[in-house]
């Protein structure tokens, strides 16, 4: 499968234990040479009650990509979700 990062733009991230995180918005590529280069990061946006907010996910707390993205669970990440508008 041809994987390109334009394909993560818009995803949206969850943690492994299904908290959603929020969106894609950056990708930070490293390059490693001519023509390659290395997902460093992602910033995802979170919508809080506060309005939004950028939160920066090293790229190695991924653990899968596919419609959504799914990244390691983290005490920071799930407190940043929590912060989130309750319905």
């Amino acid at each position: 499968m041809d994987f390109r990062v334009s394909m993560l733009y818009g995803l949206d991230v969850f943690t492994d234990s299904a908290v959603y995180i929020g969106k894609v918005k950056e990708v930070e590529v490293v390059v490693e040479g001519e023509r390659k280069g290395k997902i460093h990061s992602l910033a995802v946006q979170v919508l809080t009650e506060e309005g939004d907010k950028g939160v920066k996910i090293p790229y190695d707390v991924v653990l899968a990509v596919r419609d959504i993205v799914i990244v390691k669970r983290h005490p920071r990440l799930e407190r940043v979700s929590s912060e989130r508008e309750e319905f």
